[in-house]
């Protein structure tokens, strides 16, 4: 038997696909390979490698290997890539797997095209501007710490600015050298750039290429900074799920080191991963399930997020990325549960409907209810509750912040009484409250209730809070570990049912979240809900999705601006955060009048399509009124989908910004981003009514959202005046 690794940036894609369909197969053949004829393996005269091999794919192709003998005396072949047959040969002659003679990572090279890349300033003068100078980086830094080569290293201190600098990254074979260079051009420590990249790990001393032995190759293949760029087919499902989808570079094989180190820390508590949208937090906590679920087939691993649509995400993405991982279909379950948070809750409630659902419930309403259905929408009965106390101020009066001040304070505290209100704390809730207008407040609280139990209703807030206390008083718990996506919109009830479906230990829970993209939940701290992370927290920076370009655009909505993150108030930083990939500057498209603007739009999106562009990857998001956009469109030539009409493919989409949450697309015109739309007329009423900044703040994280889902290019579109919340940059059309 052999090993099998591929090369990141290895692709079927510029392959015919009958060939493509061969790759599993050679595979297969590859990793039960002992040396006989059927592969026709053949060791290659007049190249740079000597353990470069040819390996038969077909009559036609042919795959380029590189054959080291382990030392468990078996041999693991490293595919470098599959190509005509001649080629094959011609390339086989250049193609070298060597180390960084200072950091000791192998990488792959092809000598014959390793031509140093220019950036935009050629001037060699010792006084002319470079970025990396300026901030404080010295050239040794490059060479003597990251083993780079003189002449790359020079070529850098010439970029005279962040985006020449990821320019020149962008445009290197090399992932640790594009790492490095976008790091610095962030202002990140040397230190801690080692660190992210896994060079804090100990490898073995530099030697002298020669005397590498293959056993010490394939050794330095498993650091953690090379498997970033290797991967090994541990299972041929895994890899046949990859071919199917094209680019063997997909997120779901290649981990950075910093992904890979929290898919696989083991933890003594609740573990908190924050960073930017695209920054791969989801991609870990699909690798992270997976690998609870190997380690250990009994387990009862819970996946929840916080929308139905992001949950149907997960799912589907967790079937390809292993399909072997048990998907379970109850609480409960060995295997991935994967459901939303308010399904969880119902689920919960299932469970106990006959074994003290009703008990509980008292504990949290003040009456036994067992038959209510759920129900989101409660304005109505809020604004008949409020007839219950004349003398409540007309500021607090609105369905939003009594809404707000029962699921944030009422519910998650367990108040059951005027008394229990009065000593709850309402850290966050931004208005000031005296016993009086607490008084008022309780009164209203009481008559919605009892008004919610007379038309048999329950919100989904009372059911995970209800469900949470039937938990705590089992003696067993229905889930071994619990991992949550998209954790900043969580409401505190929804906190207080995950923490009460595990019990405290080792891995117990693993949160994602971003307080940039928080919107629909409010600020909360989840040390008060029993979540303590403090001293456990994380945080990703590297973008794998946007532009540098783009990025620019979507962090100055949100730059400046106070988000508080989930760990004892601190602060949300954008600093640092950071991407290496390139592309073309955002358009921005402002008019006087929406005919002008609608033209102007479709004229975009045709001659995406006139370039050959995929129909199905430009999505068109939107504030509301999905309908209406469809039609403006179709007025001037452009059909378009509609997201929530169902099937789309195959054509442009329209979404709303919340809707795209999760997402991407190749293309993206975030649509009429006006003064008028954004914030929404809405939002600025609630604000102005409840004094609720986090009104505002939902809507700053909407637009940076919907400007976040590009990954190539980026169309920003308003009528009349732009919205407050946009930071142009670079050029602008109208």
């Amino acid at each position: 038997m052999s090993n099998v690794m591929f090369v990141e940036g290895f692709s079927t894609l510029d392959l015919d696909g009958s060939v493509a369909k061969l790759v599993v197969p050679f595979v297969q053949k590859l990793m039960a390979f002992n040396g006989g004829k059927g592969l026709n393996v053949e060791q290659l005269k007049d190249v740079a490698d000597r353990r470069i091999r040819s390996a038969r794919v077909n009559q036609q192709y042919r795959a380029l290997l590189f054959e080291l003998a382990a030392g468990n005396g078996g041999t693991l072949y490293v595919v470098a890539g599959i190509y005509n047959h001649d080629d094959a040969y011609q390339r086989a002659r250049t193609l070298v797997l060597k180390t960084n003679p200072i950091t000791g990572i192998p990488n792959v090279t092809d000598l014959a095209s390793a031509k140093l890349p220019a950036v935009a300033s050629q001037s060699a003068s010792p006084r002319a501007k470079s970025y990396l100078r300026d901030i404080g980086y010295a050239v040794t830094d490059l060479t003597d710490v990251f083993g780079f080569a003189a002449e790359l290293a020079a070529t850098a201190f010439r970029a005279r600015s962040e985006e020449e600098l990821v320019a020149l990254a962008a445009s290197l074979d090399d992932r640790l050298a594009q790492d490095v260079l976008v790091g610095m051009g962030s202002g990140m420590s040397v230190d801690s750039i080692r660190v992210e990249v896994g060079l804090d790990t100990p490898i073995a001393p530099a030697v002298d290429e020669s005397d590498l032995t293959d056993a010490e190759m394939v050794e330095r293949l498993q650091h953690p900074t090379s498997r970033f760029r290797f991967t090994t087919v541990a299972d041929v499902d895994d890899l046949r799920a990859v071919i199917e989808g094209g680019d063997l570079a997909a997120w779901r094989v290649f981990l950075h080191p910093e992904q890979r180190r929290y898919v696989d820390v083991n933890t003594s508590g609740p573990f908190r991963l924050t960073g930017g949208a695209g920054t791969g937090k989801t991609v870990v906590l699909l690798h992270r399930a997976r690998r609870l679920a190997k380690s250990n087939p009994d387990a009862r691993i819970v996946l929840t997020t916080y929308t139905k649509g992001l949950a149907a995400l997960l799912r589907r993405d967790l079937r390809t990325l292993d399909s072997s991982v048990r998907i379970a279909e109850r609480l409960g379950e060995a295997g991935v549960l994967i459901e939303n948070v308010d399904r969880l809750a119902s689920m919960v409630r299932s469970a106990a409907r006959t074994s003290g659902f009703a008990a509980a419930s008292k504990d949290v309403l003040e009456m036994a209810v067992d038959t209510a259905r759920p129900s989101g929408g409660t304005e109505a009965i809020w604004r008949s509750a409020v007839a219950a106390s004349p003398d409540l101020p007309r500021e607090l009066a609105t369905p939003s912040f009594l809404e707000a001040e029962y699921e944030q304070v009422v519910l998650p505290t367990r108040a059951t009484s005027k008394t229990d209100y009065f000593a709850a704390r309402r850290a966050g809730r931004g208005v000031a409250l005296d016993r009086a207008k607490r008084a008022a407040l309780w009164q209203v609280i009481a008559a919605y209730r009892s008004a919610s139990r007379k038309e048999v209703v329950m919100t989904f807030a009372e059911i995970a809070e209800t469900s949470a206390v039937w938990l705590e008083r089992q003696p067993t718990r229905p889930a071994d570990h619990v991992i949550v996506d998209e954790g900043q919109d969580l409401g505190p009830s929804h906190w207080h049912l995950l923490r009460a479906m595990v019990a405290p230990g080792a891995n117990d829970m693993f949160i994602a979240e971003d307080a940039f993209q928080r919107i629909y939940g409010h600020h909360l701290v989840l040390k008060h809900l029993g979540v303590n992370i403090v001293g456990r927290s994380r945080r990703l920076t590297l973008n794998y999705r946007t532009t540098f370009q783009n990025l620019q655009v979507a962090i100055g909505v949100v730059r400046g601006i106070e988000f508080a993150g989930s760990e004892d108030d601190q602060d949300e930083r954008i600093a640092g955060y950071r991407s290496a990939r390139v592309g073309p500057e955002p358009v921005w498209l402002g008019f006087d009048a929406a005919a002008e603007h609608d033209a102007a739009v479709g004229t975009l999106i045709r001659s995406w399509l006139d370039d050959g562009v995929d129909p199905g990857s430009i999505g068109i998001l939107v504030h509301g009124g999905l309908p209406r956009v469809r039609d403006r469109l179709a007025g001037v030539g452009v059909s378009v989908g509609v997201a929530s009409d169902g099937e789309t493919s195959g054509i442009p989409v329209v979404r709303t910004m919340h809707g795209a949450k999760g997402l991407e697309f190749g293309r993206v015109i975030v649509w009429d981003v006006s003064a008028e739309t954004m914030p929404s007329a809405q939002a600025r009423v609630r604000a102005a009514a409840a004094g609720d900044n986090d009104e505002l703040l939902r809507e700053r994280s909407l637009l940076y959202v919907a400007l976040s889902r590009a990954r190539d290019e980026l169309a920003v579109t308003w009528v009349g005046e732009p919205s407050p919340f946009l930071h142009r940059t670079g050029s602008e059309a109208s």
